[in-house]
């Protein structure tokens, strides 16, 4: 997780938002579409033929990728409610929450960016480093710090192996799975993310962007994966509960339920996971809806939702 979700997954995101907002707010361009940035580039009109299917494959691809992110989520959050209050897990109960989350994000587009967009994802952010700060204090501290620690260094030391690492001698399940699978679910996102980060960002230096995503988004990721997955390393080192075998035999989701509540007050802590999870969903959902608007909407001016 420390190198899926880290420096290298970061950078796409800084990227393409340093070019998105250095057009928008340097140059004084009009609009957000990514056929913008391609036709400031290459030179093509934005609203030919190539500035269109620029536009439409990035719309592809986002709802391509929203769609996998809402379909994980929403099964996490049905069977964390079966296991929290014993109502079934049924694709009902999935429609139902997806339904709830989607209201969620609707009134928050509407308010706009700064009164809703933006606080919603700062609600996200706090609640989930929090979350992961309070697992680390009532959790296996000491052991908790020590394994994110050397995983992180681990990771550094390995850092262009891993990056490189095709798996030439097996079959690349690894590489495909992991690696392939993240980068492009990264990928897919990207333009989405430059679009808010772009709107956000006004008035911040490009150096402040940069430096605010590659490390803030990093040393986030970090702590929060670092936290959880060293907790459940030590739950299976422990022989308290077999992380591996539950993955195998009955899914991700209800690894998440036995692992939080083994916790001191372990019904609260998973009553407040699933609703960072829910309200991380609806932030999610805003952004790729903003995305989704402004690749819509020709001459989008500062100021503009």
């Amino acid at each position: 997780s420390f190198f899926h979700w880290g420096i290298s997954a970061w950078s796409l995101y800084a990227l393409s938002s340093l070019a998105m907002a250095y057009h928008f707010h340097v140059r004084k361009k009009s609009g957000l579409s990514l056929s913008l940035i391609v036709e400031a580039v290459t030179g093509s009109k934005a609203h030919g033929p190539v500035g269109r299917l620029v536009d439409l494959v990035f719309l592809l691809t986002m709802f391509g990728a929203l769609t996998v992110s809402l379909v994980l989520t929403a099964s996490t959050l049905t069977r964390g409610l079966s296991a929290l209050t014993g109502m079934p897990d049924t694709f009902v109960t999935q429609l139902s929450v997806i339904g709830v989350v989607a209201v969620v994000f609707s009134l928050s587009s509407y308010i706009g960016i700064a009164s809703g967009m933006q606080r919603l994802s700062k609600m996200v952010c706090i609640g989930a480093l929090v979350f992961a700060a309070v697992v680390l204090v009532v959790g296996p501290t000491q052991f908790i710090i020590n394994n994110t620690a050397n995983s992180i260094g681990l990771m550094m030391q390995n850092y262009v192996h891993m990056s490189l690492f095709t798996d030439p001698q097996g079959d690349g399940a690894f590489t495909r799975n992991w690696t392939v699978f993240y980068w492009l679910w990264w990928v897919s996102y990207a333009p989405g993310v430059a679009m808010f980060v772009t709107r956000v960002s006004k008035g911040r230096k490009m150096k402040e962007v940069v430096a605010a995503m590659l490390m803030g988004g990093s040393f986030g990721c970090w702590f929060f994966f670092g936290t959880l997955e060293s907790y459940s390393m030590h739950q299976f080192i422990t022989g308290a509960i077999d992380v591996p075998r539950i993955l195998t035999e009955q899914g991700g989701e209800t690894a998440v339920e036995m692992l939080l509540n083994a916790l001191p007050f372990g019904q609260i802590f998973l009553g407040v996971y699933l609703f960072i999870m829910a309200v991380f969903c609806a932030s999610h959902m805003d952004a790729a809806a903003y995305a989704v608007a402004a690749t819509s909407t020709r001459n989008m001016q500062e100021g503009q939702d």
